[in-house]
């Protein structure tokens, strides 16, 4: 990869670049037989989030969220609802579905990518994540959980491929591994590396992960942290270093590399090249932890 296309790349990574959709539109009553809607819709704002999802508004607001609906709908004595996020831009909404899903398993039905069983329903559709919940988990339901869906996606603009993870390798890689960051709260969910914004993302930056097997047929993680040029880059690098968490035992170390040893006996790598920070962790041997620099 040409230094000209890293550049261009990690600017797409960067830059909060805001996708204008047009004004969203809940389902009214009526979207398939008998169904209405109970009450007014609710509403929520970045200050307002912890009011619906105390406990777990710090992963939305760090991906970057803007403003929740909250719309339940009735049938007789049955009920679902739907949940929609609004978030900064496609990288955001992708990477909250990709943190919540785990193993996808879409129903082809749904006209977006989706993860979905009888109790809920997980979408991304350009900025928008979306939930659908069937409290009961009533099967004859998913028919209704479809239609909502579909009726909800019918306001979301299609957009471009998101195309953050150019940056990882496809040889080795294991498929559904793929993953975004974007600060301590989603690097923590794959592996602590230190306390705070160890990686320096400052809530611009995304970085990239992804699950490899070596040549043993082990698995390792893979972190990619893509920077605007190589002086920050170089920051974040040393910040890191500086500040690595108590249990990873530095080992070896050169001008832009370090190897380290965590509290399993599994091992660690972090390389410095130009504007990226390439890391490798849960190496299950030492030899592993020596590849590639």
């Amino acid at each position: 990869m040409t230094k000209k296309i890293i550049m261009c790349l990690s600017l797409v990574l960067i830059l909060p670049f805001q996708v204008k959709a047009q004004t969203l539109r809940l389902p009214e009553d009526g979207f398939m037989e008998g169904w209405e809607k109970i009450d007014k819709s609710l509403h929520f704002n970045r200050g307002g989030l912890y009011e619906y999802i105390n406990g777990g508004a710090e992963l939305f607001l760090e991906f970057g969220f803007e403003e929740l609906f909250v719309q339940h709908y009735r049938k007789g004595n049955h009920e679902i609802s739907l949940e929609v996020y609004c978030m900064e831009i496609p990288e955001a909404a992708l990477g909250i579905y990709l943190m919540k899903c785990g193993q996808e398993t879409p129903l082809p039905e749904i006209k977006a990518r989706n993860s979905a069983d009888r109790l809920q329903f997980m979408i991304v559709k350009n900025n928008y994540f979306l939930l659908v919940n069937n409290f009961k988990g009533e099967e004859k339901l998913i028919p209704v959980m479809i239609e909502l869906t579909n009726e909800t996606l019918k306001s979301v603009p299609s957009e471009n491929p998101v195309k953050i993870f150019s940056f990882l390798p496809e040889e080795n890689f294991v498929e559904g591994s793929r993953r975004i960051i974007r600060g301590p709260f989603s690097l923590q969910s794959l592996y602590t590396l230190g306390k705070g914004d160890i990686l320096q993302l400052r809530g611009k930056v995304f970085a990239v992960s992804g699950e490899y097997t070596d040549s043993d047929g082990k698995t390792y993680t893979r972190i990619i942290v893509p920077y605007i040029d190589e002086d920050q880059a170089r920051e974040a690098y040393i910040h890191l270093l500086s500040n690595l968490d108590p249990y990873l035992k530095t080992m070896e170390k050169g001008s832009d590399w370090f190897t380290f040893k965590d509290y399993k006996n599994q091992y660690g790598i972090v390389l410095l090249r130009k504007n990226i920070i390439d890391i490798k962790v849960n190496l299950k041997s030492k030899k592993g932890s020596r590849l590639n620099i």
